[in-house]
């Protein structure tokens, strides 16, 4: 993939005609060969999906979880490579997975199918996601595995409007009509470990663009319990926000976490933070003695 700065590239962008910028802008977001060797099939039979990844993991899911199986462990490689080092870490460490922006709770599901005694909380507000999470959860028989939670992760405790956009996400802000407004109870993921008296494993966050406040909102235990960090930095969204992606590769090397590809290749916060790429997904791992 031709190297242009991110800056440069919104630059382009606007000036560049749209026949010319196609071709590009899948791979901005992932869309390119799969580097892990990850033998995933999926067959539809009716309304239903059938998942086997390596003949050892098997996920029983809606055929409205098609598009989302699909993604994850097809269509877009930077996704297939992030399942396969997800499955990686539940196998070896194993233990809690919280799940940060769960969607359809896809990966907590793999996560616990990967190994018995594996557990997962899944924070999704989406009250549609979040239902089609909970019909998978019980189809798999995992309800005593898996907690599905309605907060939103943040940097502080408190309730936002929001509601729900035509994706099924969430959004905040005036609803486009009144009666889809309801408020979104926030919380952090050091409240979160103190409620429910829980010290995570593993951790992944993707919240579009929220990361930064995620990361905020943890600092208790990136101090004292590090845990390994899956995370999805949507590097356009930050940049808009005017959050620097270098400080919060920073601050995460300050708690002394190194940086790697989903495939293990190390990485420096550079290769991070200066991608061109609008998404990049990638593996941060404490100091071996703190894990």
């Amino acid at each position: 993939m031709l190297l242009i700065p991110r800056s440069l590239r919104r630059t382009l962008g606007r000036l560049l005609p749209e026949f010319i910028k196609a071709p590009w802008r899948g791979r901005l977001y992932g869309y390119r060969p799969a580097r892990t060797p990850l033998h995933a099939s999926i067959v539809q039979a009716g309304d239903r999906c059938l998942v086997t990844i390596d003949d050892t993991i098997v996920l029983h899911a809606p055929s409205s979880a098609l598009a989302d199986l699909a993604f994850h462990l097809r269509d877009n490689g930077e996704s297939v490579d992030e399942i396969a080092s997800l499955l990686q870490v539940a196998r070896t460490p194993g233990g809690l997975l919280l799940d940060v922006g769960g969607h359809k709770s896809v990966l907590s599901h793999l996560f616990c199918l990967a190994a018995p005694n594996n557990r997962a909380i899944s924070y999704e507000p989406s009250p549609s996601l979040r239902a089609d999470a909970a019909a998978m959860r019980t189809t798999n028989g995992l309800d005593d595995r898996l907690i599905l939670d309605a907060h939103a992760i943040g940097d502080r405790q408190g309730t936002t409007p929001g509601y729900v956009d035509s994706n099924g996400l969430i959004a905040f802000g005036a609803a486009p009509f009144a009666s889809e407004a309801f408020p979104v109870e926030f919380t952090t993921i050091d409240a979160e470990c103190a409620r429910r008296g829980v010290t995570p494993h593993v951790v992944k966050i993707d919240i579009e663009g929220y990361e930064d406040q995620a990361l905020a909102g943890a600092a208790r235990l990136l101090a004292e319990h590090p845990p390994i960090l899956l995370l999805e930095f949507h590097l356009d969204l930050l940049d808009e926000r005017g959050i620097a992606a270098r400080a919060l590769l920073a601050s995460l090397r300050g708690y002394g976490y190194s940086f790697h590809t989903t495939t293990g290749k190390s990485l420096s916060a550079r290769d991070v933070y200066a991608s061109p790429t609008a998404v990049i997904r990638f593996v941060a791992r404490p100091p071996a003695a703190r894990r």
